[in-house]
Order: structure tokens, then sequence, then C-alpha cells
């Protein structure tokens, strides 16, 4: 959240309207922010005072007295004493402000909650946003897997698993570049710092590959550049490193190809 949302939150929150959320996150930002308390503070003062804004205007003398000849035309005149004239104006004066005050508060819900159905919306559009682009890149990176596996000059290569990772499975496309990718599937979630490494094994000498990550659907994707040594004979392997990767193999051996 940017410090122009917290601003447009100030107003709002002078007149207790936010909602849980949205006023347990500027309360956290006041707690920082003293540009933001000393307008939190203004806001408050306006709030305060804009329900008696409200300017009334004494009547004209002509008009008063058309109103003090109709009551004391009435029937009622010799019954009933007429009330004073500073106390009529004082009813009409207290029913204006309340009449003010109404129309005030009437006129913030109608704004706050035009506010707050913006800014779910806002939400909901960035949500959406997210969901879009993970889906463009997940289409983006299926097709590169497509060409990369079909081109007729891939070379491809399984590696099986060992006893250390039953049931998973891994599969290495690379052209006459070098360019290679790798997609894994039925390796647990690397832990928390650890991460799956992809290793180039010539001869005795393994050299480092990338390393990746399993996803929630228990695949995994990797994109590298083989080493020049690897071109023409290596030994695909992958193992379990630091996230980092690691310079040579720390741990054992959970797939690879055959040797």
């Amino acid at each position: 959240m940017v410090h122009a949302d917290y601003k447009e939150m100030l107003p709002i929150h002078a007149l207790a309207a936010l909602d849980a959320q949205d006023d347990r996150v500027l309360t956290e930002h006041l707690a920082s922010c003293a540009d933001c308390r000393l307008e939190l503070d203004e806001w408050q003062k306006v709030s305060a005072s804009l329900a008696m804004t409200v300017v009334l205007q004494e009547p004209s003398k002509e008009v008063r007295a058309r109103i003090l000849s109709s009551i004391s035309k009435s029937e009622r005149a010799n019954v009933v004493p007429l009330i004073p004239q500073k106390n009529v104006w004082s009813s009409l004066g207290s029913f204006g402000v309340i009449a003010a005050g109404i129309v005030f508060v009437a006129l913030m819900i109608s704004v706050l909650a035009l506010w707050n159905e913006n800014r779910n919306n806002q939400r909901r559009l960035a949500e959406l946003a997210t969901q879009i682009k993970t889906t463009q890149e997940q289409l983006a990176q299926q097709q590169k897997l497509i060409r990369q596996f079909t081109a007729p000059d891939a070379h491809m290569t399984e590696l099986m698993p060992t006893t250390s990772a039953p049931g998973a499975k891994a599969m290495i496309a690379y052209d006459k570049t070098g360019h290679a990718m790798l997609i894994a599937r039925g390796l647990p979630a690397a832990p928390a710092g650890k991460a799956y490494q992809l290793w180039y094994i010539v001869g005795t000498t393994p050299m480092p590959g990338k390393v990746f990550k399993m996803d929630e659907a228990g695949n995994g994707l990797v994109e590298d550049q083989m080493p020049t040594e690897a071109m023409k004979s290596a030994t695909f392997a992958i193992t379990m490193e630091d996230a980092n990767g690691a310079a040579k193999p720390t741990g054992g051996i959970l797939l690879h190809s055959a040797f």
C-alpha cells in the first residue's frame, strides 16, 4: 500500500467509518508517520464542526410581520398565549441544524458506501490481474517446453529415481547449442532454505547446474545452459542442496540418467 492510500483513509477514519481491516492497517501506519497524524487531527476537527456549519438566516421584517399577523388573527389567539418571537425562531433554528445534520449524515453514508465499493473493486481487479499474469506466464512456459521437446535437433534423456526418491521422475531436453530444459515430477517440496539442483557429470567430475523448486502441483522446471564439456557425453543427476546451490554435490543423488 502506497502513502497516498493512507491519505485517502484519513477523512474516513475521522468519521469512525473505516472497516476493521483498513482501520487496523491505518492505525499501524499512524504510529510511524507524523505527517499523517497531523493531517488526521485536522480532519477530526473538520468532522466535529461539519454538522454546525449551516448558516441560519433571520427572516426579513416583512415576513416576520406577516407571520405574527396571521397568528394574532387565529381563532385560538384569545385562548393560547402568543409564543414569544425568540422561541419561534429558536425552534426554527434548531430544526434547521437537525435537518442539516441528517442531510450531512446521509451524504456521508453514501460517500462511504461508494468509497468502500471502489476499494473492493480495486482489490478484485488487482487479484484478477495477478491471476491473468500468472496464467500468461504458465502458458508461455508450456509453449517453450513444447518447442524445446519437439525440436528436430532436440536430445532427450530420462532421469530415473533412486531409492531415496521413489515415484519421482524427470526428463531433460537440450539442443545443439546446449540450451536445456528439465521437467521433474513426484519430488516432495524442498524444506525451507533448500532446493533441488541439476548436475552434469562428465566422467567422474560433477558440474553444477541451476537450482529449482517444486510448485504446489508437484512439478519442477529448470532452464539452463549446459557446460561445453557436457555437450557430447554427460550423466544428468538431481540432488537436494542449499537454496543458493552448491559448487559440489553434498546431498545424495535422487534421480539420474544412465551412467
